[in-house]
């Protein structure tokens, strides 16, 4: 995530670059809870669309009869979040040689 969020650094706005990132962790935390929690597979979404399709829909709305749905999705886009935070976190300590103590070459920052 972290090198897709650098790639579009380059081709669009920093605000953009942070919405695609934040929708695609959030997505990502759907397909999360599809898999562990209502147990499909991603093969489920072309062999049998319409099922998948009432399933995801009957999880999701009405918002208060199924909160748990909501609050697995927003507690893995947290936990996804706060892991990306951290491996940029990670590149200013290893920038400052905390770490190892060895100096970084211009070769060593890729």
């Amino acid at each position: 995530m972290k090198i897709i969020h650098r790639l579009l650094l380059l081709k669009v706005a920093r605000n953009t670059a942070l919405l695609l990132i934040i929708l695609s962790i959030i997505f990502s935390s759907a397909g999360i809870y599809l898999g562990r929690v209502l147990r499909l597979n991603s093969w489920d979404f072309f062999t049998r669309p319409v099922y998948v399709g009432k399933l995801i829909f009957t999880h999701l709305f009405p918002v208060n009869k199924n909160p748990t749905t909501y609050v697995i999705i927003i507690l893995f886009s947290t936990i996804q979040f706060i892991l990306l935070l951290l491996a940029r976190d990670l590149d200013d300590i290893n920038k400052e040689n905390l770490i190892s103590g060895a100096p970084v070459g211009p070769a060593d920052e890729l």
